[in-house]
């Protein structure tokens, strides 16, 4: 169906009712989505769990802890704390998913959420945003699969021509030519089917989990409490501790790509909480025990990126050393192949929906996403190939962090605002405090403070500073507002607890980490995101599967658009009589 200029030319007003249409869900509709598309249902939620462990675990283990315990943080023990802390903060936010993932168990992860929740404009905004983090996600792993490669044949002495690994062109272009490589190598790979690949899910899954054991109990045997105890604040740097909890709290994300295999997954409203909660109190569990072991191993001042291999070969074990680097290539390579096989699936969910050309949700005999598969794989070699590493950590954590918290923010939106079956006499009888129908105002007005207060809480000036910290002042009023709004709630299998206090907390921490990041990578951000915004005005807007009058399956069109739709498609307008 195409919406016709005319539409909106007429009555330019109207332009605000097609920004804001929703996709509601039902539990016929979700079925019915889910059969649209033939995938293959061939996961369960162990294929899940092994999935998630192996993109969360990635170099976070093997290079990010090490930074944080050795330089330049020289946390040292306190990097337990740190990893604490963290894991604490991503769960408030995953929390907020496991939800969504059980009430709409489509592909589709953040996307499909805020689709739902805050409208098709913001929805397509959270689409571009989540695309760009699988897409950066995996370029930043491929680059430091390079970089390790490029240390470990260092470390051997075996020479290799240095064109293939870093090429300087000047001071702001890279190349990276292994990097491409991996990229492609692994798209390449995910044409052989889903089903086949789950095998390797399985494989990368033993080797983390391998090769991460015998790092923990062999480093104990070389452990020495006493540096445990000095490398533990007031003994080191606090200060460190505390800055190092949001480069560690970008290590826990991963749970984040499992939705998007919600439609070749059996009882997907089930196996996706089980398996998201998994992911991460397991890497939880490995990461404070190579915290422990890196501290207690070796003199800080020796440690960096390279922390597990500099701590073994600090006391001569060579062997364990290489090991390291070997376990330290089957993560980064499982972390780039996880996120390509995410972002195909995240555009054919968005071809469904009509924002993105049909051709995308072509599926091969193997029921694979092939159009998809490609298009992710060439977009992902330009950054894998000319744009440094630094530069590619601090894009895909902001768009990261963005995405965490417009799910956190949803999770109040449809928690706090009424079902359609309401009646309308009992929300006109709510006293002024418990009017739901400005809860998206609050939420609104709520980022907008904890943004502004962020952005400002992070500059060095004392009076800009305490005029971020006053912010907290009216975003704390707002959730108290937030806060005694009924709740108006339907049944599912798990639960956000605490709403709206935890996703309102995460939202503030997210914040905070966000502003903390280089203004230069969120202007590149804000730049790409501006190319999606185009793109949804010139052909999203008008190819919409909402522009349908009678769209199936429960797909609401907005009541305000349809009274007077000049629409291709004449068919019936349905309803739905209760969401999810």
């Amino acid at each position: 169906p195409v919406l016709r200029k005319s539409y909106i030319i007429s009555d330019p007003s109207r332009l605000w009712s097609i920004l804001a249409r929703k996709q509601y869900f039902t539990n016929e509709t979700c079925d019915i989505r889910q059969e649209s598309v033939a995938l293959d249902r061939c996961l369960v939620w162990y294929n899940l769990l092994f999935y998630g462990v192996s993109t969360t675990l990635g170099g976070g283990v093997f290079h990010t802890l090490g930074t944080v315990v050795g330089g330049p943080y020289y946390a040292g023990s306190g990097a337990v704390v740190s990893v604490s802390v963290a894991f604490t903060v991503t769960m408030m936010s995953a929390l907020s998913y496991i939800e969504f993932a059980s009430r709409i168990p489509v592909s589709g992860s953040a996307y499909t959420y805020a689709y739902t929740t805050m409208g098709e404009f913001l929805g397509w905004i959270t689409g571009v945003l989540l695309f760009l983090e699988f897409i950066f996600s995996a370029t930043v792993s491929a680059n430091a699969w390079a970089l390790n490669l490029s240390q470990m044949l260092s470390y051997l002495n075996i020479p290799f021509p240095d064109f293939l690994l870093f090429t300087t062109i000047n001071n702001y272009i890279y190349l990276v030519p292994i990097a491409t490589s991996l990229v492609l190598l692994c798209s390449l790979f995910l044409f052989m089917g889903l089903k086949e690949s789950s095998y390797l899910f399985h494989i990368w899954f033993a080797s983390d989990i391998a090769i991460l054991c015998f790092a923990i109990i062999c480093g104990a045997i070389y452990s020495n409490s006493e540096l445990i105890v000095e490398s533990f604040p007031p003994n080191s740097n606090a200060v460190s501790m505390y800055k190092s909890v949001g480069i560690l709290m970008l290590t826990f994300i991963g749970f984040d790509k499992i939705p998007t295999l919600a439609s070749e997954t059996h009882s997907p409203n089930i196996s996706l909480p089980v398996s998201m909660i998994g992911t991460l109190t397991l890497s939880f569990v490995l990461y404070i025990g190579i915290a422990l072991v890196l501290s207690s191993m070796a003199p800080l001042t020796l440690l960096n990126t390279d922390a597990l291999n500099q701590a073994f070969q600090y006391h001569g074990n060579e062997w364990a050393s290489i090991l390291i680097y070997l376990g330290c290539f089957m993560a980064t390579t499982a972390v780039v192949y996880t996120n390509l096989t995410a972002a195909p699936r995240l555009l054919l969910q968005m071809s469904k929906d009509g924002l993105l050309p049909r051709r995308l949700k072509e599926l091969s005999q193997n029921h694979i996403p092939q159009i998809g598969i490609l298009v992710s794989g060439v977009i992902s070699c330009i950054p894998a190939l000319i744009v440094p590493l630094s530069s590619l950590t601090n894009v895909a954590s902001i768009v990261t962090l963005l995405v965490l918290t417009i799910v956190s923010l949803a999770i109040v939106m449809i928690r706090l605002n009424p079902p359609d079956d309401v009646p309308v006499e009992i929300l006109a009888s709510k006293k002024w405090y418990k009017t739901p129908r400005y809860v998206s105002h609050l939420v609104v007005a709520y980022l907008f403070f904890c943004s502004l207060g962020a952005a400002l809480f992070n500059q060095d000036n004392a009076i800009v500073y305490s005029f971020g910290l006053g912010m907290v002042i009216p975003a704390f009023i707002i959730y108290l507002i937030l806060q005694v709004q009924d709740n108006y709630d339907s049944p599912c299998t798990f639960k956000c607890p605490l709403v709206p206090f935890l996703p309102c907390f995460s939202t503030m921490c997210n914040m905070w980490i966000l502003f903390s990041l280089s203004w230069k990578d969120l202007l590149i951000v804000v730049f790409l995101v501006l190319f999606g915004v185009i793109y949804y005005f010139t052909y999203s807007m008008w190819h919409s599967h909402l522009n349908e009058r009678g769209a199936s399956g429960g797909i609401h069109l907005s009541p305000s658009l349809s009274s007077h739709v000049d629409l291709v498609s004449s068919d019936e307008m349905t309803f739905p009589s209760q969401r999810l």
